[in-house]
């Protein structure tokens, strides 16, 4: 403390130096805690970080949580443990993730439905671009209309005629309620008027299942987790749901060349956290996963995957989710999709 604050003089003389003492001890106080953070920023990660992932084992956010979680590990030299919180269309995930500590140990591998499910329920835990730090955008994945290769058709325009021909018979799998797979579906019936009925899975791998045992009909797969038992012939692929052709499955047309034009959806993938993780490690993180997304062998292990590195900055992210937030809003009203939780 200063030798002044220390002098007796006139009790005005005091009361001015009290403050001045008490501002200086402030800013030693705020100095203190600044260089602790700092020094903690420059630590981290200092221990395990969770990645939590709102789907089973298998499905597509799940295959490339494990891809990017194994490089992060191998950069940080701390493990990225993938922490599958599956159910509600992701809901339980992301309620979990919004409550965690903002210190960077927990993170999410959201997906569009982090916005759909959002948009398409009255009540919900939280918002997607209010109550979360928005990271990096990791990758775009196509979604892909797959049927059973048992139903009489064999292109997009074959399998709307056997709708129609059917009506109410026909059924499509979804990884829950108001994910972009339902909403997408949805616009896909009010477009093309056909009748389908919604049976809501706990993830996308559940819906590949329900095809592969004939108890659903059809489903918008995310590539990764459909593209196996697409190559082994188990799963009919009708179309992508890309603006052009994706190259893993080049064989396979868009929606627009299939005969449905207009119809594009991507399902993107990017890195969130719970509100309020310090910028710093937000930098961190976002430069740790464009450097990984930079790596051309990452790149190819996405796109084996069924997956296209498409990174972004933190703010980029964030007018991301926002604007999906408006776009899927409009979609849920115009399907006139809402449920109560």
């Amino acid at each position: 403390m200063n030798a002044n604050c220390k002098r007796n003089h006139s009790s005005e003389w005091r009361h001015g130096v009290a403050l001045s003492c008490a501002a200086a001890a402030l800013l030693q106080i705020t100095a203190g805690t600044a260089a602790a953070q700092t020094r903690d920023d420059a630590a981290y990660p200092a221990r395990a970080v969770r990645m939590i992932v709102t789907s089973e084992a298998g499905a597509a956010p799940d295959v490339l949580a494990r891809l990017l979680g194994q490089q992060l590990t191998e950069v940080n030299q701390q493990q990225v443990v993938v922490d599958n919180r599956a159910g509600a269309g992701g809901i339980i995930g992301y309620e979990i993730a919004s409550r965690a500590q903002p210190d960077g140990y927990t993170i999410v591998m959201s997906t569009v439905a982090f916005v759909t499910t959002f948009t398409i329920y009255s009540k919900m835990p939280y918002h997607p671009a209010e109550n979360f730090t928005h990271i990096a955008r990791v990758a775009s994945v196509p979604y892909i209309l797959v049927i059973s290769p048992q139903l009489a058709a064999t292109s997009v325009k074959e399998f709307i005629e056997l709708a129609r021909s059917q009506p109410g018979k026909l059924n499509y799998g979804t990884p829950g309620n108001g994910t972009a797979q339902h909403l997408t579906t949805e616009l896909l019936k009010q477009q093309t008027g056909i009748n389908v009925v919604h049976i809501p899975y706990t993830s996308g791998g559940s819906a590949v299942t329900a095809i592969l045992t004939g108890e659903a009909h059809m489903f918008f797969a995310g590539l990764p987790v459909a593209l196996p038992q697409i190559k082994a012939g188990r799963l009919r692929a009708l179309a992508v749901t890309t603006p052009g052709r994706f190259s893993t499955v080049r064989e396979v047309p868009t929606m627009a060349e299939a005969g449905v034009p207009g119809f594009e959806v991507d399902q993107w993938h990017a890195i969130i956290g719970p509100a309020g993780i310090p910028k710093q490690r937000v930098a961190k993180i976002n430069a740790d996963i464009i450097r990984i997304l930079a790596q051309p062998e990452f790149k190819k292990s996405l796109l084996a995957s069924g997956a296209e590195a498409n990174p972004s900055t933190p703010e980029e992210t964030r007018k991301l989710i926002s604007t999906e937030v408006v776009k899927w809003s409009r979609a849920a009203k115009a399907a006139g999709v809402r449920l109560e939780r």
